[in-house]
């Protein structure tokens, strides 16, 4: 009873067996999956690593550390950086046509950029002598403004207007204005008109004033006080006076008149005034 115990149970112990050698072959296999998939660091652990490597003179693991920052992402800082190891590590590697492209791509990013570690004159200098060159090309590539016209040193001179000789014939115009001597005949009427006027009231007036010397010298009727005597007299003052005025105006109308026609008009203004002393007219003023 106890031997087909111990029989059936060989088979179970080779069954556990083999299952422990199929999950150890599954483990053995999936184990360089597993490292592959493990996450690398990030970029500037790399680049740190990439410095202290460098100051230890070991280019080429340096060199080894920048190509493994360039699987990482990283920022536009952290690109130049490593751009500018590059160059560097390339260089010191005698590499110098890789190490001036990594230079030069640095540069495009940062014309002002600076080398992040000490390196020997050679390589400072190189470095330079690229940035001079990029800066050239960047200030080649500025269009220059267009100059404005200059204006001109001898301006020509304005156009004067054409004078009336200098025009044809056929367009010159000529007015023929009325001369002071017509427009003075025209206007002579006038005094004419306003002393013939006064002339004749003038007349008038003395007329009527002889008219009351006659009644108190034939002792007129109608005189019948003192009273009326008196009225007379004073009343024939006054035409005479009156009359002896109007007669020296219209007089001197009818001579401003008569000047303004036949002389074509006085060079000035004429003044002339009329004064009576009672007995006589007096005329006074610049005659034409």
């Amino acid at each position: 009873m106890s031997r087909s115990i111990e029989h059936a149970s060989f088979p179970q112990h080779g069954h556990a067996h083999s299952w422990r050698g199929l999950l150890l072959g599954l483990a053995l296999c999936l184990l360089p999956v597993s490292a592959r998939a493990a996450p690398l660091g990030d970029a500037q652990t790399y680049l740190l690593s990439a410095k202290r490597l460098y100051e230890g003179l070991d280019y080429e693991a340096a060199l080894t550390q920048i190509q493994l920052a360039r699987q990482v992402p990283r920022n536009r800082d952290q690109e130049l950086t490593l751009l500018l190891y590059e160059g560097i590590l390339l260089s010191e590697l005698n590499r110098w046509d890789e190490g001036a492209a990594s230079f030069k791509t640095a540069l495009e990013l940062d014309t002002a950029a600076k080398l992040p570690v000490q390196v020997p004159p050679k390589v400072s200098a190189r470095f330079e002598s690229l940035r001079e060159k990029k800066k050239r090309e960047l200030a080649a590539q500025v269009t220059p403004a267009p100059a404005l016209p200059s204006p001109t040193e001898n301006p020509s001179p304005p156009t004067e207007a054409a004078s009336p000789a200098s025009l044809p014939p056929s367009i010159v115009t000529v007015t023929d204005s009325p001369s002071p001597e017509k427009e003075l005949h025209s206007y002579s009427l006038i005094p004419a008109i306003a002393g013939g006027s006064l002339v004749v009231a003038g007349g008038v007036s003395w007329a009527l004033s002889r008219g009351e010397l006659n009644r108190l010298r034939t002792a007129s009727p109608s005189l019948t006080s003192e009273e009326d005597v008196r009225h007379s007299v004073s009343r024939g003052r006054t035409l005479q006076t009156l009359g002896m005025g109007l007669l020296g105006a219209g007089t001197a109308g009818l001579l401003t008149a008569a000047g303004m026609y036949m002389l074509g008009g006085p060079s000035r203004p004429t003044t002339i005034g009329v004064g009576t002393t009672g007995q006589a007219v007096i005329l006074y003023g610049d005659w034409p």
